[in-house]
């Protein structure tokens, strides 16, 4: 059973090194001068790595997310939710007391949504929603509806600031959808640049 040792394999340059070395040794034995020696004993050049090097592309960056306008709408909703919030029934029907409590509640919903996810589809609820309701207060002072008066009378403010606090969410909502879809349109690509050579006029 024969065991193999496992040593080190000499290199290029450590195989040069001693060819240089013989050589050298050689050549004291005959007539050549120091010079000559000295250029036998240096150490043979190592070869240079010349090709061009490929370094790694860095990723590319998401653009960053425009979050002010989430914020701005979300408040104006938190405050218009507030403000339609029916504090005491005083013998109105249920479906009034049942009307102005939903109002106020999807208003707080949709601070919620706008808040964890300010995408294009919530903006355009949050507009929707608030304009329903400033809609409604409208129709209410032009055409004196009972069920709908009735309705406005349980809010926590008086109905023409409700109605103006709908008008400023849904306001504030479309200024988030125009910034959504701004922000979704491709932006137009720089002409390329024409290479060095050709940019050189003739003498």
């Amino acid at each position: 059973m024969s065991i193999r040792s496992s040593s080190p394999q000499p290199d290029d340059t450590s195989i040069a090194a001693r060819h240089a070395t013989v050589d050298a040794l050689r050549a004291v034995g005959t007539d050549r001068s120091v010079e000559d020696v000295t250029r036998l004993m240096a150490p043979a050049p190592t070869a240079v790595d010349l090709a061009p090097r490929i370094l790694p592309r860095t990723p590319n960056r998401r653009p960053v997310r425009q979050s002010w306008p989430g914020v701005l709408a979300a408040a104006v909703l938190l405050l218009c939710g507030m403000l339609w919030f029916p504090l005491h029934r005083d013998g109105a029907p249920p479906q009034s007391y049942a009307l102005t409590l939903g109002a106020s509640t999807l208003c707080t919903l949709l601070t919620v949504v706008l808040t964890l996810r300010p995408t294009l589809p919530a903006f355009a609820v949050a507009a929707v929603v608030p304009t329903v309701l400033a809609a409604g207060r409208l129709y209410e002072g032009r055409f004196h509806s009972e069920p709908l008066s009735r309705a406005l009378d349980l809010t926590l403010a008086p109905s023409w600031i409700a109605g103006v606090a709908a008008v400023c969410a849904a306001l504030a909502a479309l200024t988030g959808v125009l910034v959504r879809l701004a922000a979704q349109q491709p932006k137009a690509a720089a002409p390329p640049r024409p290479p060095a050579a050709a940019r050189r006029t003739p003498d």
